[in-house]
């Protein structure tokens, strides 16, 4: 991204975000300038957090070193886009655990969206970098 902020279109109620929520959003167009949507919460069917253009993203987030909880994580994830009829899947991972070898973390993450057919990862750092892995 060239440095200039992206545009985020809030049909959510901002408020009723969470926090690890609001933080990906500023990462991702603050700091790398990503433009999306925010769609607003359906409560007759799972919703999806983000779309880029028309482009689904669920985001999960985690604390803890847990790789049990990486892959209960991810496979929600996976839950909601089938229970959505989406087969075209793709994960933003934010890394909330500054305290765990980042790259394990990764490798981790990278092995169970995999496994579960997922296309496209974006993973925010500790370090609130970006990386994208197309697998």
């Amino acid at each position: 991204m060239d440095g200039k902020a992206g545009k985020v279109v809030f049909l959510k109620e901002y408020d009723k975000l969470e926090y690890h929520e609001k933080e990906a959003i500023r990462i991702l167009s603050e700091k790398h300038g990503f433009s999306f949507t925010v769609p607003e919460e359906f409560y007759d069917r799972k919703n999806i957090d983000f779309d880029f253009n028309g482009v689904l993203w669920e985001l999960k987030s985690v604390r803890s070193s847990n790789n049990r909880l990486r892959r209960d994580r991810i496979n929600e994830a996976y839950i909601k886009f089938q229970e959505n009829g989406i087969s075209d899947m793709r994960l933003i991972y934010h890394n909330l655990n500054d305290s765990y070898d980042e790259t394990k973390i990764i490798d981790k993450v990278l092995s169970y969206a995999k496994e579960k057919g997922f296309c496209e990862i974006l993973f925010i750092t500790n370090q609130k970098k970006v990386l994208r892995f197309y697998l």
